[in-house]
């Protein structure tokens, strides 16, 4: 919802987005701290009595940080409306922004919670699960700017931004390919 609001997003997944709807505006950063206080409220209610309830906590206080650095840096090197700069862009960070942002919590959250409830507390364990988990962050994020560029309307759901908001995205990979010249149309 967050990511929604300083994107300047209209659609999610095929819906308007939360805050788009009539009646809700920017009260939808106020139902965000609502929802993160939800987390935890619903983590000690049930979990509170298990082994593994700190570690818990523990995760998702990380991942929460981890995906807010990854929001920071997309918003960082996002350019604003009118003002294209190329040299915001690299593939060093687009992949911090989609480790960060992307991988972290739906799909390494999960599956550490997952082992910290079966009482897998190995570190290897975690760091095995971990470098698998963030691959499939990053082809999950190759697809999605993959169809924010080329994917229809009415089978994505989503209206694609991502060059027109200047964001880091997989487009970054043209950006080591193409000439100067070539280079000098983008602006």
């Amino acid at each position: 919802m967050g990511d929604d609001i300083m994107d300047g997003s209209v659609t999610r997944r095929g819906q308007l987005c939360w805050y788009k709807r009539d009646g809700i505006g920017l009260d939808a950063i106020n139902e965000i701290f609502l929802l993160e206080a939800t987390v935890y409220r619903l983590l000690c209610q049930h979990c509170r009595n298990q082994l593994y309830y700190v570690h818990l906590l523990e995760l998702f206080n990380e991942i929460t940080f981890l995906s807010e650095l990854g929001q920071a840096l997309d918003l960082m090197t996002t350019s604003p409306p009118g003002q294209i700069d190329l040299s915001l862009f690299s593939m060093q960070k687009f992949k911090a922004i989609v480790k960060y942002k992307t991988s972290f919590y739906p799909f390494y959250l999960p599956l550490y919670v997952a082992l910290l409830q079966a009482g897998i507390y190995s570190q290897e364990e975690r760091n095995n699960a971990k470098q698998i988990l963030l691959e499939m962050g990053g082809f999950f994020q190759i697809q999605d700017d993959y169809l924010d560029c080329f994917g229809d309307l009415p089978v994505t759901g989503k209206i694609g931004t991502d060059i027109q908001d200047n964001k880091c995205s997989l487009v970054v990979k043209a950006l080591e390919i193409i000439t100067m010249k070539q280079r000098f149309c983008c602006y």
